[in-house]
C-alpha cells in the first residue's frame, strides 16, 4: 500500500472520528442534563473514558489496515535479544508467527510484540 492511500485512509478515519466525537457530545449534553448533580470531575472523567474508547477503536481500525512489517530472522533476534537459533525453533514449534518467502522465514514483529515481555521470558526458560 503506498502513502498516498494510506494517508487517504488516515483521512477516512479521521472524519469517522469526527463524526463519532459529534455523537458522543450530544449524548454527552443529554446525559449531563439527566444528571444535572452529577460534580464537574465525574463530568469530565466520563469524557475521557468516552474519548478513550473513540482512541482504542480508531487505533485498531488502523493496525487492520496497516501491512505487517516482516522482519527477518536476525533482526527478530537481535531485536527480542535471544539467538538466532532460538528464533528458528520458536518458529518451527508455532510459537512465533512467520511466513515463509521461498528459503527464508520472516517474521511479523507486531504480532510478537504483543506477546508482552513476561510471555517471551516464560518461553526463554
Amino acid at each position: 500500500m503506498n502513502r498516498q492511500a494510506l494517508s487517504k485512509k488516515v483521512e477516512s478515519t479521521d472524519h469517522q472520528l469526527q463524526s463519532v466525537d459529534r455523537g458522543r457530545a450530544e449524548h454527552s449534553e443529554r446525559r449531563d442534563a439527566d444528571n444535572g448533580d452529577m460534580s464537574r470531575t465525574g463530568k469530565l472523567v466520563i469524557s475521557l473514558q468516552d474519548q478513550v474508547g473513540d482512541l482504542v477503536a480508531a487505533v485498531r481500525s488502523l493496525e487492520r489496515r496497516i501491512p505487517a512489517r516482516l522482519v527477518s530472522v536476525e533482526e527478530t533476534a537481535q531485536h527480542l535479544s535471544i539467538s538466532v537459533q532460538t528464533v528458528r525453533r520458536w518458529c518451527k514449534a508455532g510459537l512465533l508467527p512467520y511466513v515463509r518467502r521461498g528459503r527464508e522465514l520472516r517474521i511479523d514483529l507486531t504480532k510478537v510484540q504483543a506477546r508482552g515481555s513476561e510471555e517471551i521470558r516464560r518461553l526463554m526458560e
